[in-house]
């Protein structure tokens, strides 16, 4: 789940190590695919799929104007899941009452892309239907699938994925040519990279080329055995894998041989690890995705394992190709992250299940880890590391799926799937996961035999906070009710807070409110534990919107808004920030149609809710700025009135169903089309409706052609955030100079920096300082 929209189109992951060969048999799928719809790539697992599959992806992505999309469906158990990770694997949201698979066909129609589908064998038959739906919806796409069978729809065509080539057993090769040999090739890359100037030559090619025959050209096989050549020599590890022990680990005999080769490989690989090793290879397959040396710290050790054992064997199992280090770490923090092919994990699991009670054991402590974090995150959600504890939430989405699934299935764990379920709640709110969040709320909820008050009464706290974000107003109130009913029993005064919090705010929304005018009580901070900050600001900007709907309370909620937005500024808090500003900016609109102030805190509304690929957040700005520009540049405002419906489809209800916000779009639009005529109007809304995210934030942020050097003043060019962040550059200040001074992230100072340079045409800080200090120059 962790990262930002603003990117190219598609996602797929960034390999860390070279490919080799298969050149030809790249060229045949990108064929296939341009013949067919969907194409499987088969084979045993450990042959190279999903690395095939990602150089095909790669090679076709100019073909697919709408991008290339890698979905992973190793770490999904239920069949039931199948839909909504792949909605989310292309960065689709809607609503809580579409069914997922419509919703994904609806997405996908008037697309032009490649899904890329990882590991679907154990998901074979959810699989098949999802994408027989989809095909049928959607001509312009294309479905690359690896699997160890089939899918066996009408509309596949299968591409058996073959092992890498070896030399023959003739002995007619010469060491010129061994290097054609796919095989060949990757066994001396892989083994020059431990063991320093290692190459093939007369004598060892031989040798290498009997290995490469006997693990039957299977990469994962050859590249375990070539992480051995840091400590022994290609004869001892020929020697090792003839030993009779291993051929009696090769398993069932009705397997194919290529499977029972890749089965001995892996068993060498084991029974190469030293006592120690084989047992962190077991317990750290208990992860799903990828992770990092904390939480393996937190989770696997003791037992015979302590902190230097897990660090020294981590760095030995990267040495033998059991983990894989990532070559990046999205989180921000900087910390190495590492996991296990999903077949080297699957041989983990095997050992640890062998284990009486330990699967169970360490599945409890990797969702006590997970768990934790979560509710430290939602602790310190409210402050200034709010979105280093955000994309932190979301690369561990795997595992938190993992710990759920956990806390959901295991007798007795139920409880503390509330809490898990509860505390990740400001993640999805702030990414707009709305759908990922209720589903696991309401199982947690419908799962929990015997919850404690506090537990339940947060959790359906969160669920209709979601709720009210998605417009679901009505139905909000027997939510409310039987949190109510828990405080009432349990004599729980917190709980009883959430129920009035979001009747009340309901109520503000709804317009039914009659002390919305009164003066707005001050934010009770104090009062407030860090975790349940959001129910204090969806109270004060609820009244805020009421009290925008009459000129009277006009003051009332610039001021409310303002001590909002100064209480988060105080503290570097961020999300809610965004918030504040833009209804702060549909008060200045209020107070002065067309307001150049308005326009500047939508923008920058803009630029901190794009850090949270906050899709709502955009849609709503997407409606704002639109009201505001719809006077000075009607066509923009048009655009940006499609961009917001089109965005919002598929999240809730447009506006969240307050019925004046709901009257000033409806004016915005009819005004919109009296002054550009039906037919124009139609046109600019069409191209609005088929704009990305990215394209949305690019239309409110630099909607302006950009300025060349000195043409005109800042304040015909520069947003007043702009101007301010401008000011700073030319006074030499770095960006975390500038952030400390405005009290804003660094990230948002980032944003205004390349918004100055691509609107002064200018590449330079320098230039920024010399335009300052003389901009009519």
């Amino acid at each position: 789940m962790g990262d930002t929209l603003r990117q190219r189109k598609g996602r797929l992951p960034i390999q860390s190590t070279p490919f080799f060969g298969r050149g030809q048999t790249i060229t045949e799928v990108r064929r296939l695919l341009s013949e067919a719809r969907l194409v499987t790539l088969t084979g045993v697992g450990g042959v190279g799929k999903t690395r095939l599959a990602l150089e095909v992806a790669q090679a076709s992505a100019q073909a697919f104007p709408d991008g290339v999309w890698f979905v992973d469906l190793a770490a999904v158990e239920d069949p039931a899941r199948v839909a909504h990770t792949v909605a989310m694997g292309v960065d689709l949201r809607y609503r809580q009452d579409t069914n997922a698979r419509a919703a994904l066909a609806e997405f996908l129609a008037p697309k032009r892309l490649l899904l890329v589908l990882d590991n679907c064998e154990h998901l074979v038959d959810a699989c098949a239907d999802l994408l027989r739906t989809v095909l049928a919806a959607a001509p312009g796409a294309r479905v690359l699938a690896t699997s160890r069978e089939p899918l066996a729809i009408g509309e596949e065509r299968v591409w058996p994925v073959a092992p890498l080539t070896v030399p023959g057993e003739n002995g007619s090769h010469v060491t010129a040519s061994v290097r054609s040999f796919e095989a060949m090739a990757l066994f001396e890359e892989r083994a020059a990279a431990v063991s320093h100037g290692f190459v093939i030559d007369e004598d060892n090619e031989e040798a290498i080329a009997q290995l490469c025959r006997k693990l039957d050209g299977l990469p994962l096989a050859i590249e375990l055995a070539a992480v051995r050549m840091r400590v022994l020599s290609v004869d001892q590890i020929l020697a090792r894998l003839d030993d009779p022990y291993m051929l009696l680990t090769r398993g069932n005999r009705q397997v194919s041989p290529r499977h029972s080769t890749l089965r001995a490989a892996v068993d060498w690989s084991y029974s190469l690890c030293s006592e120690q090793e084989q047992v962190l290879w077991a317990r750290l397959s208990v992860f799903r995705g990828d992770f990092d040396l904390e939480a393996a710290e937190a989770v696997v050790s003791g037992d015979g394992l302590g902190l230097k054992e897990i660090f020294d064997g981590i760095e030995t199992l990267l040495d033998q190709s059991i983990l894989i280090r990532q070559p990046d770490s999205p989180d921000g923090r900087g910390a190495a992250r590492y996991r296990m092919l999903e077949t080297i994990r699957q041989y983990g699991q095997e050992r640890l299940k062998a284990c009486d009670g330990a699967p169970v054991v360490l599945r409890r402590r990797h969702r006590d880890y997970f768990l934790a974090l979560a509710e430290n995150a939602s602790e310190a959600w409210f402050g200034p590391e709010q979105l280093l504890w955000f994309r932190r939430s979301r690369q561990e989405q795997a595992n938190v799926w993992a710990a759920l699934d956990f806390c959901l299935t295991q007798p007795g764990e139920a409880r503390a799937g509330l809490r898990l379920a509860t505390a990740l709640s400001f993640a999805w709110v702030a990414s707009g996961s709305y759908r990922e969040g209720r589903y696991w709320l309401e199982y947690a909820l419908n799962s929990a035999d015997d919850p404690g008050s506090e537990e339940q009464a947060r959790a359906l706290g969160a669920l209709a906070y979601l709720m009210i974000a998605q417009g679901e107003l009505g139905s909000v109130e027997p939510v409310a009710a039987q949190i109510r009913k828990l405080a009432l029993t349990a004599g729980d005064d917190r709980a009883r807070a959430y129920a009035d919090i979001l009747l009340e705010s309901c109520k503000y929304l709804l317009g039914l409110e009659e002390n919305a005018k009164e003066e707005h009580h001050p934010l009770p901070v104090g009062e407030v534990p860090a975790a349940d900050m959001g129910f204090a600001f969806l109270q004060q900007y609820a009244q805020a919107i009421a009290l925008l709907a009459t000129d009277e309370g006009l003051g009332s909620a610039v001021s409310l808004l303002e001590e909002c937005n100064d209480r988060c500024a105080a503290v570097g808090e961020e999300w809610q920030r965004s918030w504040a500003l833009k209804i702060l900016a549909m008060a200045r609109w209020r107070q002065d149609p067309g307001s150049p102030e308005a326009l500047s805190l939508i923008e920058e509304s803009t630029a901190i809710a794009v850090q949270f690929s906050d899709v709502l957040s955009l849609a709503w700005n997407c409606a704002v700025a639109a009201w505001i520009l719809v006077e000075a540049d009607t066509e923009t405002a048009t655009r940006l009135i499609g961009a917001s419906e089109a965005l919002w489809r598929p999240l809730g209800t447009h506006l969240i169903g307050a019925p004046h916000l709901i009257e000033w779009h409806a004016r915005c639009r009819k005004h919109a089309r009296e002054r550009l005529g039906d037919r124009r109007y139609e046109a600019c809304y069409e191209a609005g409706t088929r704009l990305d995210y990215n394209d949305a934030h690019d239309l409110i942020v630099h909607r302006r052609t950009p300025r060349p050097p000195g043409a005109g003043s800042a304040d015909g060019a520069l947003t007043r955030r702009e101007r301010e962040v401008a000011a700073k550059v030319a006074e030499g200040m770095s960006n975390r100079q500038i952030a400390a001074s405005l009290v804003i992230s660094q990230r948002t100072v980032e944003t205004h920096v390349e918004n100055i340079l691509r609107k002064l045409d200018f590449t330079t800080r320098t230039q920024i300082a010399v335009w300052m200090a003389d901009p009519s120059s």
